[in-house]
C-alpha cells in the first residue's frame, strides 16, 4: 500500500491527474476494506499506527491531487478526513504537515481566518520538532495572510518570528524579507 501511496505523487508530478485520483481512492478503498476487517475482529477497533499513517498520507497525496486541478473543496475533504484518523498514532511532523497543506485549501477557498488558524496548530508541532525552516514559513504565511486580511499589526509580528528564526543568507531569508517589505 505504501509504494501505491508514493505512485500517486509520481502520477500527479507527471501531469497524470485521473489517474492518480483514481490510484488514490482504489487505495484507500483496499485500505478501509482492512480496517473494517481489523475492526470486526478487534475489540477495541483501533487500527495500528502504519495503517494509519499510509491512510493518512493516501487521503493527503489525493487532497494534493484535488488541489493540482483546482478542486479545492474536494482537497479539503480529504484534509479534514485524514485529520479525523487517530492522529496520536501518527508522527507528529505529519499532522503539521496537513495542517500546512490544508492552510494553503483553506486560503484558497477564501477562508482565511480558517487557513491561520490551520497555521496555528502546526506551528507549535514544528516548533517541538526543531524544524526550524518549516518554522520560519509558517510564521512568514501567517504574516502573509494576516496583512492580507488587514490585521497588519499581527502580520507583522508574525514576519518579525520569521525574521529572527531564518537562516541568513538562504532562499528562505530572501523570502521573509520581500513578504516583510
Amino acid at each position: 500500500q505504501r509504494c501505491e501511496v508514493g505512485r500517486i505523487i509520481v502520477l500527479d508530478d507527471l501531469g497524470r491527474d485521473d489517474e492518480a485520483i483514481a490510484a488514490a481512492t482504489s487505495v484507500l478503498q483496499r485500505l478501509r476494506d482492512r480496517v473494517a476487517g481489523l475492526s470486526s475482529r478487534s475489540s477495541t477497533g483501533a487500527i495500528d499506527a502504519d495503517l494509519a499513517e499510509t491512510t493518512v498520507r493516501a487521503l493527503s497525496n489525493r487532497a494534493l491531487c484535488w488541489e493540482s486541478i483546482g478542486a479545492y473543496e474536494a482537497a479539503h475533504d480529504d484534509y479534514e478526513d485524514a485529520l479525523r484518523v487517530d492522529t496520536g498514532s501518527i508522527p507528529p511532523i505529519l499532522v503539521a504537515q496537513l495542517q500546512i497543506n490544508r492552510s494553503n485549501v483553506l486560503d484558497l477557498l477564501g477562508r482565511s481566518a480558517d487557513a491561520i488558524e490551520a497555521l496555528q496548530l502546526a506551528l507549535p508541532l514544528l516548533e517541538e520538532l526543531g524544524e526550524r525552516e518549516d518554522v520560519v514559513k509558517v510564521a512568514a504565511n501567517l504574516g502573509a495572510m494576516s496583512c492580507r486580511r488587514g490585521e497588519f499589526d499581527a502580520g507583522r509580528a508574525w514576519l518579525s518570528v520569521a525574521e529572527r528564526d531564518v537562516e541568513a543568507g538562504t532562499v528562505d531569508a530572501c523570502a521573509v524579507q520581500v513578504e516583510t517589505a
